[in-house]
């Protein structure tokens, strides 16, 4: 909602078409929430996109949409492709962490549906350069790349304002010459984000002479995690408001998230703009917005060794990496994002304004 709500403050009028399940209650104001679908039809992919192409066509005025923006490749974006074959409307779709490591990789009969989908669009958005190396070289023909990548933009999610308008105003203190270092993770804890691997590199950088500790945020939502929080080495804390966070964020010294799979990381983002260097995993949403050690470092998601290595290295950089985290961070403006999809959507119309 937040590139809306920055939408709409540059003047785009958006309208908003959310299928979801018939049991869903939910009601956002200004958004077309369309029950249209059972939990049957998830897994029948064709079925599903059908009602919910007629659900959108009977209360939208479709012929009054000059361009969509579908947010997702599969869900969203066979439904754009079958409005631009009927309608000639223009759109661009988002590839997103479902997208790759749900429907690409467990779901291979539906692969020729997400390359056609991004074949038959205006432009193609990927949330990091990762991502869209990945998808393009692991999914789409030879044949097509070529095409693909021409016609695809990076451009990132935006973080809440609340943390841009609240940075750290000060540059952090060196801490190389000091061996109590605070680890700090924030966001869901469950086996995707791979706290079992901090942990570890935590146990090794102690047997190298540092007093780590690990300060952890968020609702335990895989109860195998528990066990981790028992550690002598972590600090737990429930999900907390932003104000909160914003305090263990300034009392940590580095900001560790090597997740098996992700999208994008909000949390990185947000954990820079408290001046904490980041470290995410090689190959992941996040990696590629920033050259490696300009932010923090990438690092391997089954090598612990590795993330104890990469902790160092932050360590012996670390006022420089820190300052440049507060700089980065102001790229993950909404206000920002919204403009340059504004010059997305602008320049599709000057192409389509003979359609």
């Amino acid at each position: 909602m937040k590139l809306f709500e920055a939408q709409n403050r540059e003047g785009i009028d958006n309208v908003i078409f959310v299928p979801v399940d018939y049991r869903n209650k939910i009601k956002i104001d200004n958004v077309y929430i369309y029950p249209c679908f059972s939990q049957l039809d998830r897994i029948l992919y064709y079925p599903k996109q059908k009602k919910i192409i007629i659900g959108l066509e009977n209360i939208i005025d479709i012929k009054n949409i000059d361009i969509i923006h579908a947010h997702t490749l599969f869900s969203a974006g066979y439904t754009a492709l079958k409005l631009k074959e009927k309608y000639n409307i223009p759109y661009i779709v988002a590839v997103r962490n479902t997208d790759v490591n749900i429907f690409f990789e467990l779901a291979p009969h539906l692969k020729r549906v997400g390359i056609k989908v991004m074949q038959n669009a205006d432009r193609v958005i990927f949330l990091s350069p990762a991502y869209q190396h990945t998808v393009i070289k692991k999914y789409v023909p030879n044949n097509m790349r070529r095409e693909i990548y021409r016609k695809s933009l990076v451009i990132p999610n935006g973080i809440s304002e609340f943390f841009l308008d609240n940075c750290l105003n000060e540059k952090r203190a060196a801490i190389k010459n000091t061996k109590d270092i605070k680890l700090i993770y924030a966001g869901e804890v469950n086996q995707n984000k791979n706290l079992r691997e901090t942990i570890k590199a935590a146990k090794i950088l102690k047997n190298r002479g540092y007093e780590i500790s690990i300060i952890v945020v968020g609702e335990i939502t895989d109860s195998k995690c528990r066990e981790f929080i028992k550690e002598d080495c972590v600090e737990y804390h429930k999900k907390c408001s932003q104000e909160q966070l914003i305090k263990y964020y300034r009392k940590a010294d580095i900001f560790v998230m090597p997740s098996h799979t992700e999208t994008f990381g909000l949390v990185y983002a947000e954990a820079m703009s408290q001046g904490l260097p980041v470290l995410y995993t090689r190959g992941q949403g996040f990696d590629g917005h920033f050259a490696d050690g300009h932010v923090g470092y990438a690092v391997s998601d089954l090598d612990e060794r590795d993330l104890a290595d990469k902790i160092e290295m932050v360590i012996n950089r670390y006022c420089e990496i820190s300052a440049n985290c507060l700089d980065g961070c102001q790229r993950f403006n909404w206000n920002l994002i919204s403009r340059k999809y504004n010059i997305v959507y602008q320049k599709i119309m000057m192409g389509s304004s003979g359609r």
